[in-house]
């Protein structure tokens, strides 16, 4: 009981000290489908924004909905060719007209392959990804797979093996088809497994590449489509932050961009799709409307979001009780790790709960870590993350306490059995034993009226002398 009583005052400090640190926080707004909502509404149809450093989902809109990815689609084909090809320096490819001819008439982004010019593998993927050159796309494709069709269900099947759900490609460029299409969530899937491969994230962060002569043209210099890494192409729109990743834009489609940036520690991914909504004053969208979102939520993201820990390790937040404990009747429970999560830089203090999941009570012996529940951390109703809660110590088990304890649970769990058992056995044994007196009986009393009637007759036969 003395263990109980003194891990009180240290509980009531860590609780003191949690509520210090969340009461230095003061207002919070939620979207609909993220954590927060920023102060104004993106002019895009679809958005998906994590902070890599929690995995977080910050805001979203519409991150279900099938939209046209366009040229986006290049960050999976991208996949496929890296998983793919060993050695993208010594693959090479040439170009032919019947993959020229798919492209004739579409007016779409190129690099100007040539029928019978070759390129390698790491040139062409240069090509595809800075220049959104659907040429060096498709040529890639039918060298991986033999077809381009072949390559198009390595990306179906590779985008099933990631979790999308509402994404089907019919080709590698992302020219618009109605069968063509993704969602936010799922192209943030594609992208956050794709920046795990160095050379993507190398590619995607270059804003321009040197490709040697050919045989058949001279040194060409691709130019990023994104703009945002260059503060000469983008102007206002140049955002230093920014580490990348694709472009995409058709009718259909409407300007969309896949992004990720890193600034003073923190890591974010965005995926802008659709981004034709007017302005505030009605302006129409352009075609750097993507851009513009892009850098506003970033903005607002760097500068309202900030990374605290929340609940330490070590802080007993909450008792359980233990049966058939030798010297407490309680065991104290902690999270397995410190909980660090991303929270606006002011909060209200009353938004942020966390609910528990743990049993009414445990039997000794516990053994100090051992799992004992969880919990989920929310803010203003908006789930922040899990816990797992471990016991803080050790508890060995009274051996006569657990045997007494059994037994009485043995008793009251047997009751009837038992009592059918002091009951209705004895009675048995009795009535049984009254049957075999009672046969007993019947036995004696048959043969004795035989002996006592010959005795009669025996005494009768005798006479007395006076």
């Amino acid at each position: 009981m003395k263990e109980k009583k003194n891990s009180r005052p240290v509980q009531r400090l860590l609780c003191f000290m949690l509520a210090v640190v969340l009461c230095t926080m003061a207002g919070i707004s939620l979207s609909a489908e993220g954590l927060y909502t920023p102060p104004e509404e993106p002019r895009a149809q679809a958005v998906y924004m994590v902070n890599e450093d929690t995995g977080l989902v910050v805001y979203a809109k519409n991150a279900e909905a099938k939209m046209y990815p366009a040229s986006m689609t290049k960050v999976m084909s991208a996949i496929i060719i890296l998983e793919n090809v060993q050695d993208l320096d010594n693959t090479k490819a040439t170009m032919t007209i019947d993959l020229m001819n798919i492209l004739a008439g579409t007016g779409s982004s190129n690099i100007g392959l040539v029928a019978g010019e070759e390129m390698t593998m790491r040139q062409l993927l240069y090509g595809m990804l800075l220049a959104s050159g659907n040429d060096a796309a498709l040529l890639a494709a039918r060298t991986v797979s033999g077809s381009v069709e072949a390559f198009v269900e390595k990306m179906n099947a590779k985008a099933a093996e990631l979790g999308c759900v509402n994404t089907h490609f019919v080709n590698p460029h992302g020219l618009h088809d109605e069968n063509h299409y993704t969602t936010a969530h799922d192209m943030y899937r594609i992208t956050a497994y794709a920046m795990k491969n160095p050379i993507f994230s190398e590619i995607v962060g270059t804003q321009q590449y040197k490709v040697p002569a050919t045989n058949k043209k001279p040194e060409r210099l691709l130019v990023s489509t994104n703009v945002m890494l260059s503060r000469n192409l983008g102007g206002s729109l140049y955002y230093e932050p920014i580490r990348g990743i694709k472009t995409g834009r058709t009718t259909p489609a409407g300007p969309c961009f896949v992004s990720r940036a890193v600034k003073d520690g923190y890591t974010y991914t965005m995926v802008v799709m659709k981004a034709d909504l007017p302005d505030a004053e009605g302006n129409p969208a352009t075609g750097t409307t993507s851009f513009a979102v892009t850098k506003q939520l970033y903005q607002w993201a760097f500068s309202n979001l900030t990374l605290q820990e929340l609940i330490k390790q070590e802080a007993v937040l909450k008792t359980v009780p233990v049966k058939y404990a030798t010297a407490v009747d309680a065991v104290g429970v902690t999270p397995d790790k410190t909980f660090i999560s991303l929270i606006p830089k002011t909060a209200d203090a009353s938004s942020i709960v966390v609910e528990y999941t743990l049993p009414s009570e445990l039997e000794a012996p516990v053994q100090k870590g051992q799992v004992v529940g969880s919990a989920v951390v929310k803010i203003a109703g908006q789930e922040l993350g899990k816990l797992t809660l471990v016991a803080n110590e050790d508890i060995d088990r009274n051996i006569i306490l657990f045997f007494f304890s059994k037994a009485a649970d043995f008793i009251g769990e047997h009751i009837i059995v038992i009592l059918v058992i002091v009951i209705l056995v004895p009675l048995m044994f009795w009535m049984i034993s009254q049957a075999i007196r009672r046969r007993k009986r019947i036995k004696r009393g048959l043969g004795g009226g035989k002996t006592r009637s010959r005795r009669k007759k025996v005494y009768r036969g005798r006479r007395r002398r006076y």
